[in-house]
Parts: C-alpha cells; structure tokens; sequence
C-alpha cells in the first residue's frame, strides 16, 4: 500500500491536475483564423475594443500579428477604427497602425495596456485608418465581463489578480508500526529568493513563507474544443471542453518547483488526496467534461463525477478531490473523484525538497 498510494499522488494525480487539467490545451489542429479580444468602456460609456487575430490553431498573440481597435461612441456617433500590427509586451501590446498619422507624416505607434482581461490604458496617439486622430479614452477605462457574480474564493472566483501569502510546508512520507503509509506535514524553514510562474508574476519563499503575485499570465493559449488528456496517467474525464470555444487561459505552474496546494490523509482503511488548481481564463466560460472509471496501478477503481464548471473571468480556484476506500486485504479498493470550485481550506502549500 505504501509505494502505491505515492506512486499514484505523484505522477497520477500531478500529472492530471498540473500538466493537463491545468489549462495545457491541445490544439485539434487546422488553419483557421483565430483571435482573442478585450474590450473596456471609458467613463462616457464609449467601447474600446481591441481584437487580435491570426491564421494558425492554439492561437497566441505574438509579434506581427494583425490588430483591429474600434471606438464605438455612446451617443451613435460614427465608429473610429484602427487597423496595423501588434508587437506583444510585458503588460499588454504595442501597436503599429498601417497609416502614416496626418498631423506627423510618420508611422506613430501607441500601447495599450491589458488588466483583468480588458483595456485599462492607453498611451500615445491612437492613428485610424484614414490618418487622423483617434479619441482618447475618457477617464478611466474598465473592463467588460459577461456579467454574472464575480463572487469570492467560496465560488472559485479570484479576481483579475491572484495574490498569494501563506506558510508553506514539506510533506514527508513513513510507515506506522503496523507498516502502513503516514503522511505528515512540517513547516518548511527554506527561501526562495525569486519565484516565478511559466505565465510570469513575482515573489519569494522568505524562511517558509509564500509571497506571490500574478495578474494576467503571458502565456495563455487558445482552448480548443476538446483536451487531449491521454497523457495524464490518471485517466479520469473525457470530451473535456471549454467554452466558447475561443477562450484564452493558463494555470499556475511554478517555474524549477514542485510547489503545488494539496492535502493527503492515509489510514489503513482509505486516503483522501485534494489538490487545488488555479485557472486564469479571459472571458467567462463554462468547463465541461465526463467522468469515467478508471483502474490505478490494476487495484484501485476510481469513478469520476461529471464537470460542468461556471469559470469568470480572471483567475479561478478548483479543487479535485480523489477519495479512496481499500478493501479489506489493503491491496486494492474502490473510490469516487470530483472537481468544484473554491479554494479548499484543508489543503496546504508543499514544496518538493528532493
């Protein structure tokens, strides 16, 4: 029971959650155009909307890449529209318009800055497609959603930014008189000085305390219609999809670090294993996907709920919770596993060591 209970946290369970449930989508292939938008309004209720776009699959912004900006005006004045090419930046995009502005006779670039998934800035002059000036935003620009309850970590959503602060732990393994596993948790005294995420962020591990900040990843990708999830070694859901299908997302994957949220209780009778995913995604969308049974190491028989998740915009919290009860020869048994939303209070931060 020992080796197989670690043996199936470590490469089973991570393996599902961080490589693939975590938002690492699997193009299905074609040469499709494809985009990603953001959209915000000024204080005078005016649209600006930012649209990107390219022809390839599993789209990501990247330099080069065409750029559509429209104002649209409240009172039903006539569209401003700008056209050129996108250079991507640590928080948002520099854009080339296609035209010379009027007023220079030179080709005049301006940034646009992206915050919770909308426009929140605008810097320089913005060139339309005949050569005049564009109209500056009025005030401040916020953001459009979908609508809906952004709600609180309770409901899975995070907001547009997702802070971190919490003692971290090391998670060692041992053996009862009886031979049986024992988990147990001791506070980790180590630092990090600089820890990042595959999507950027900042913070440190200071004498075992985690102080981390990310707003929106740089590497999101496109959400095809189906997952691939064929390389997780725990097989527990099919037809995994999110929509609409055009979703962009990324998951919170610590760069050189095996530091992931989990909790894991043993007995001689059952586990429990809870692992916590963070999931940014840039509009609201709906996870789905349908559960299966599926057999651990030849002994264990584990039969997954169905998904059907309400992700907001911004950073979300899911918890997958696996749930094993063993027979009465310890070499096998039968379990049950599910996904919600929230943030799980029992779980904790570990880190990998060794």
């Amino acid at each position: 029971m020992k080796n197989k209970i670690k043996c199936v946290k470590r490469f089973g369970l991570l393996a599902a959650l961080i490589a693939v449930i975590g938002f690492s989508f699997a193009s299905c292939g074609g040469t499709d155009s494809t985009s990603t938008s953001y959209t915000s309004k000024d204080a005078d209720d005016n649209t600006y909307k930012l649209e990107i776009s390219a022809a390839k699959a599993a789209y990501k912004p990247a330099d080069g890449d065409s750029y559509v900006l429209t104002i649209t005006f409240a009172d039903g004045s006539p569209d401003q529209i700008s056209k050129g090419t996108i250079t991507p930046t640590a928080n948002g995009y520099d854009l080339k318009p296609a035209v010379r502005n009027s007023s220079t006779g030179q080709f005049e670039s301006f940034s646009i800055i992206i915050t919770n998934g909308g426009i929140s800035g605008i810097n320089g002059t913005i060139t339309l497609e005949g050569g005049n000036d564009g109209t500056p935003p009025s005030g401040t620009l916020t953001p459009v959603s979908g609508g809906g309850n952004s709600g609180g970590s309770s409901s899975g959503s995070l907001g547009g930014t997702l802070t971190l602060s919490a003692q971290v732990y090391v998670e060692t393994y041992g053996t009862t008189s009886s031979g049986d596993i024992k988990i147990s948790y001791a506070p980790y005294s180590g630092s990090v000085a600089s820890l990042k995420s595959d999507g950027a962020g900042s913070g440190s591990i200071n004498n075992g305390k985690l102080s981390f900040s990310i707003g929106v990843p740089n590497n999101l990708e496109r959400a095809d219609a189906n997952i691939d999830l064929s390389e997780t070694g725990l097989d527990l859901y099919k037809d995994m999809k999110i929509t609409p299908s055009n979703t962009m997302g990324a998951g919170l994957d610590f760069d050189d670090y095996i530091l992931m949220k989990e909790n894991t209780v043993v007995s001689s009778t059952a586990y429990d294993v809870e692992m916590v995913l963070y999931l940014y995604v840039d509009r609201n969308c709906t996870m789905t996907a349908t559960g299966k049974t599926t057999t651990i190491n030849n002994s264990m028989t584990v039969t997954a709920s169905n998904v059907n998740l309400s992700l907001k915009q911004g950073w979300n919290a899911v918890t997958l919770k696996v749930t094993v009860k063993m027979n009465s020869s310890g070499t096998g048994g039968t379990g049950t596993a599910s996904m919600k939303l929230g943030d799980s209070t029992s779980c904790k931060w570990t880190i990998m060591t060794s």
